[in-house]
């Protein structure tokens, strides 16, 4: 029978020369936003506006059926 070993090596922090660092990343807004980030946005704000129509529904039937209850 085997037993799995996993074998470890050490790390030996090296210097970094001034050419292999890269750039760092930064955030800029710009208009040229990509088009399906637009389409994201607008079925965003298509799902919201649904999610407030069921809402105001369902809080007329929650009435309804509350008024129903008491009688």
């Amino acid at each position: 029978m085997s037993v799995n070993q996993s074998v470890l090596q050490s790390i030996v922090p090296t210097k970094i020369s001034k050419n292999e660092i890269s750039p760092s990343r930064t955030y800029s807004d710009s208009s040229n936003a990509h088009p399906s980030s637009m389409d994201v946005l607008k079925q965003f704000q298509a799902n919201m506006a649904t999610l407030e129509d069921l809402n105001g529904r369902l809080r007329f039937m929650m009435t309804e059926i509350r008024g129903l209850i008491r009688k």
